[in-house]
């Protein structure tokens, strides 16, 4: 199995933390949301995987170099200028073989069974398979209709001649797809998207597109919130079993926990304070006495505190917090003077 990881983005949405780190290498539970990826493709088959960067490209080699098993082809396209989802297929055409290829996005966590899915799109004779995922709010945000068969019917704005609306199932597209190599060559050049145009154009020539429908775990941690979620829903052992947690508190310091959580080895964390749930401690941090951590991730070599409280938080590397603050829902980064920077996580899930 073939697969192309698109890594390429700017992470707009995950702001200011994207700065300076690339999504793809955000860290997630002891690795990378890109290493965590690499992984599962690999146990799923995939013996050849090319990625594709652009913002931050260093960080999201390494991400993906440490975390490649041996006997994986892996294979990068970099991209002096970005190219959008479909150029960026374009553009590393002549790396994959004559076979279908699987395209996934580097911020998406899922159970999807990939070799099935192949297998299902060979099937089929389609020259694209698109994942699909039903959602309420499907209609706002890019619908999908498929008809009783799974063939793809509507694409946001078009569809089919002769086609009854009640007789389609609404859907939204993944970013999880199959496509045949033939279709690369269609790929006209520069920045392309495959659903603003190359889809499209596929769908008015009359080329069979299909449509399967995952009823099971799908996330993209493109913003802060559903960044978070991933982590409580990893944790809660939804999608595979959760990572093993060896942290323990230094001799004669009391740490009150609340499962689940994750904590690595070498932090310290001093007496009174508690963790949990759903807490993420990153390598080389320090929490002072009587700080408490739920449901938030602390990234590498944070230093938090005595009596700080942070819920529902995410803190960017190497971030000191001081003493005697609470917050809530908010983004924590290096800031330009003493402190930290604090930015809401707004309703919507952004940093606001």
């Amino acid at each position: 199995m073939q697969v192309m990881v698109l890594g390429a983005g700017f992470g707009e949405r995950l702001r200011p933390l994207t700065d300076r780190l690339a999504k793809p290498a955000l860290p997630l539970l002891g690795e990378t949301v890109l290493g965590r990826l690499v992984r599962d493709l690999a146990a799923a088959g995939a013996d050849r995987i090319v990625y594709n960067t652009h913002h931050l490209a260093d960080q999201v080699s390494r991400a993906a170099e440490e975390a490649c098993p041996p006997g994986v082809d892996l294979l990068r396209s970099h991209e002096e200028r970005i190219q959008g989802t479909a150029g960026a297929l374009r553009k590393a055409a002549e790396l994959f073989r004559d076979e279908p290829l699987v395209v996934v996005n580097s911020d998406v966590i899922h159970d999807v069974d990939l070799a099935r899915l192949v297998a299902l799109h060979r099937a089929r004779r389609a020259k694209v398979t698109l994942v699909c995922r039903p959602d309420p709010e499907a209609e706002e945000y890019g619908p999908l209709g498929l008809d009783g068969e799974g063939w793809v019917r509507r694409f946001l704005g078009w569809r089919a001649p002769a086609t009854e609306e009640a007789s389609l199932r609404t859907v939204m597209f993944t970013g999880l797809q199959v496509v045949e190599p033939p279709i690369l060559g269609r790929i006209p050049s520069g920045f392309v998207s495959t659903t603003e145009t190359l889809y499209p154009d596929l769908l008015r020539a009359g080329e069979p597109v299909f449509g399967v429908v995952h009823e099971g775990y799908w996330m993209d941690i493109g913003t802060p919130a559903r960044y978070l979620q991933a982590h409580c829903d990893i944790l809660q052992g939804r999608v595979g079993p959760p990572p093993p947690h060896r942290w323990r508190p230094s001799p004669g310091a009391v740490v009150t926990l609340h499962e689940p959580l994750w904590v690595a080895e070498d932090v310290i964390v001093e007496s009174r304070s508690a963790l949990g749930p759903y807490a993420s401690v990153g390598p080389g941090s320090w929490l002072g006495p009587g700080v408490v951590v739920e449901r938030s991730v602390l990234m590498a070599g944070v230093e938090v505190g005595p009596r700080t409280v942070l819920q529902g938080c995410i803190v960017a590397p190497e971030v000191r917090i001081p003493s005697g603050g609470a917050f809530v829902d908010s983004l924590i980064t290096l800031g330009d003077g003493d402190g930290p920077r604090v930015t809401p996580i707004g309703p919507g899930g952004e940093a606001a």
